[in-house]
């Protein structure tokens, strides 16, 4: 047990981790005393206390299977299989299955792409409780994107951490900032979820017989469900708002960043300010970041017939404009500036204080989320966003971890740095 430093405590044991049928291992889910084994086809469910057989192994093949598509058995090798299960807790569980195939195929109910491939799907999702044994649907969903809540709260940090530290570059070599990835685990309260789920936005405005299909063509929103299975909020964001100092912006969760549409924000009573209005056709926004300094937004301008600009900008709550659209990233503030860079004609970083003043930094080595590293005479060292020494220029390898809504603040960073031979780890404050 890490928490106590005690030996690990064993739960059960796996006799049979494979399915010879399908040629691939389960998956397994283990929360409250119960297991669901599960794989593309078929799920087990058990109780942890009472399913165990023959020296404490379970035993998948003694529970009887849930099989999404009884009626497609015969016809599986025509589809890619598709079987997930998430648990809200109370022994609910959510089970979402698809069969997806790249054409058109009678029983089909949504479309969507994976990568640049348009896949056809026969999608269903339904509510089982393992301890009561009920099953129920919900009819507006009908395929579950994922859940965050307390049970998937390990997953969603990791997904947190790894965005908010991967490293990217331009085309130069230049290394490139990017913006915190929330964790909506970290957002909801313990015994509720966020289930993102695909719903149709257009399906009422072709009939089935349109030959493109446009009408199934799926995007993703979300709603907030208890530990009973009850929907206790919906509202007219289209993805989970993450509010500072109430200011509210749909970037809570690192798989659905993209809302498509205005460049808005919310404000506590979840009504919506725009702050400028997309143009059908022309010009359209993708919020990525808000606080009372900055609102952040990717601007999309189409140029021409065939290609479209993409730059970043930040505007005022208020609607006070701070940086046009020209910027390859823009930061939020720390302190009392932000960060922005431009890498038109050559690689430009700039300072700017929050009257939207520029002053070109030229010492950055790499921005983090509240610092950037830099070299003087070989070494390297650490300043804060206002410039501010935090590290001396001694060492010789220095790097930033910044991790996202931990220890209740928005960014927590750690900093490593080899100096006279020694590693040290520091936390910025």
């Amino acid at each position: 047990d890490y928490k106590t430093q005690n030996t690990l405590l064993e739960a059960f044991k796996l006799r049979y981790a494979y399915s010879q049928e399908e040629q691939a291992y389960y998956n397994y889910l283990a929360h409250d005393d119960y297991v669901v084994a599960y794989t593309n086809r078929y799920a087990h469910f058990f109780n942890a206390k009472a399913d165990f057989m023959h020296d404490g192994y379970l035993e998948n093949s003694t529970s009887a299977n849930y099989m999404p598509f009884p009626d497609f058995e015969d016809a599986f090798l025509d589809y890619t299989e598709y079987l997930s299960m998430y648990y809200l807790g109370n022994g609910w569980y959510a089970r979402t299955a698809a069969l997806k195939k790249s054409t058109p195929f009678q029983g089909f109910n949504v479309c969507f792409y994976e990568g640049s491939t348009l896949k056809y799907a026969r999608s269903k999702t339904d509510f089982y409780n393992v301890k009561t044994g009920i099953t129920s649907e919900i009819n507006s969903i009908f395929h579950i994107e994922g859940v965050a809540n307390v049970y998937e709260a390990d997953l969603y940090a990791e997904y947190s951490h790894f965005l908010t530290n991967s490293s990217i570059y331009d085309d130069n070599e230049n290394p490139l900032y990017d913006l915190p990835y929330a964790n909506p685990s970290a957002m909801i309260k313990d015994g509720y979820s966020i289930v993102y789920y695909k719903y149709l936005p257009r399906v009422s405005e072709y009939t089935p017989e349109d030959t493109q299909y446009v009408s199934y063509m799926s995007s993703t929103t979300f709603c907030i469900m208890d530990e009973n299975m009850k929907i206790v909020f919906t509202n007219t964001a289209i993805l989970p708002p993450m509010f500072i100092e109430g200011v509210g912006v749909q970037t809570a969760s690192p798989n659905f960043t993209d809302t498509i549409g205005d460049s808005l924000y919310f404000d506590e009573n979840m009504e919506a300010k725009v702050l400028d209005k997309f143009i059908q056709g022309q010009e359209t926004y993708i919020t990525h970041y808000g606080d009372p300094n900055s609102i952040i937004s990717l601007q999309n301008k189409r140029i021409d017939n065939e290609s479209i600009s993409q730059f970043f900008g930040a505007v005022r709550p208020d609607g006070q404009r701070i940086l046009d659209y020209e910027y390859t990233y823009v930061t939020p503030y720390n302190g009392d500036y932000c960060y922005a860079a431009k890498t038109q004609d050559e690689y430009v970083v700039y300072r700017v204080d929050k009257n939207g003043n520029k002053e070109e930094i030229k010492e950055i080595i790499k921005l983090y989320q509240t610092s950037y590293s830099y070299e003087y005479e070989g070494k390297y060292g650490l300043k804060n966003y206002n410039g501010e020494v935090l590290i001396e220029p001694e060492a010789t390898y220095i790097d930033v971890v910044d991790c996202v809504m931990k220890d209740g603040k928005i960014i927590t960073s750690y900093c490593v740095a080899v100096i006279g031979g020694q590693t040290l780890i520091y936390k910025l404050v």
